[in-house]
């Protein structure tokens, strides 16, 4: 037996498939690029985002103070954090990102830091982020962690980041550089 449908009928099921199929793609194609979270060691909170080895840590590993933050909530629980002149973290990404985000605490005086995004030396100035005294904290401490730097829209390719602590011209002290986490965002 032949069943013939009326043709609004059929109009309305070929729309809706179509739109079923188009939702489907969209949101599978959105859900992934995420914001992936990189701690003091190089650990991330996604198995499939890698770091080209752990961070490098200039001019020595000693220069820099590793910390547990004590939140018990978060995964990454792992600080680092430098008073020293010029000392830099760099971190190089071994899969592609559009974003970079720098979260940490505010330190307790003036600070000057540079932030560096695929730069041809580790020496060279990138974007240059001033502190003043009345943008700090009284004990260098929060509670909570801060995002301190946001890129511009970066190239979907990997990076290298390099974070240095610099000498605050406006006051004349060099403050303390702490960094709670890096944050890329990437199609993982």
């Amino acid at each position: 037996m032949l069943m013939i449908m009326p043709r609004p009928l059929i109009a309305h099921l070929s729309y809706l498939f179509f739109f079923s199929f188009l939702s489907v793609s969209v949101s599978t194609a959105a859900a992934l690029v995420q914001n992936v979270t990189v701690d003091a060691l190089g650990n991330t909170d996604h198995a499939d985002f890698q770091t080209n080895g752990s961070p490098q840590y200039l001019p020595a590993t000693q220069d820099w103070t590793f910390t547990t933050t004590g939140r018990s909530n978060d995964a990454q629980a792992l600080s680092v954090r430098t008073n020293v002149q010029n000392a830099t973290l760099v971190l190089t990404t071994a899969q592609p990102t559009t974003a970079f985000f720098w979260r940490g605490y505010l330190p307790g005086t003036a600070a000057r830091y540079s932030v560096c995004i695929d730069c041809s030396s580790v020496d060279e100035v990138g974007d240059i982020i001033t502190l003043t005294s009345e943008d700090t904290t009284t004990d260098g401490n929060r509670s909570s962690p801060v995002i301190l730097f946001a890129s511009k829209p970066l190239t979907n390719t990997t990076h290298t980041v390099a974070l240095r602590n610099l000498r605050n011209t406006i006051d004349g002290v060099v403050g303390q550089l702490i960094v709670d986490a890096f944050i890329f965002t990437a199609d993982v």
